[in-house]
């Protein structure tokens, strides 16, 4: 399971932000992105999975913002647009 500590500093290395290094004696952000620890493509990996996990998610939300339908409640405007088309769950799955 992902500790909290492990999503801030993923999320920390997609923002750009400055992290101190882990008291396990982690790698800082600035040496990881700089490329003198070696793992600057997991970083990049790490950060275009998580973009990929996310962009479902945001295009939901989105849709839920500009197109809202009054006639439905929430769980049912997200399903329906997961199940809706056939188009719309092969882009879910």
């Amino acid at each position: 399971m992902v500790t909290w500590f492990a999503l801030r500093k993923l999320w920390a290395l997609c923002s750009g932000a400055q992290v101190l290094r882990s008291q396990e004696g982690g790698v800082a952000l600035t040496e990881l992105l700089n490329g003198r620890s070696g793992k600057r493509d997991v970083a990049y990996a790490a950060c275009g999975m998580l973009l990929g996990v996310m962009a479902p998610i945001g295009w939901m939300i989105l849709r839920l913002i500009l197109f809202w339908d009054d006639s439905q409640s929430l769980s049912g405007q997200l399903i329906q647009d997961i199940t809706g088309t056939e188009q719309s769950r092969y882009m879910y799955t």
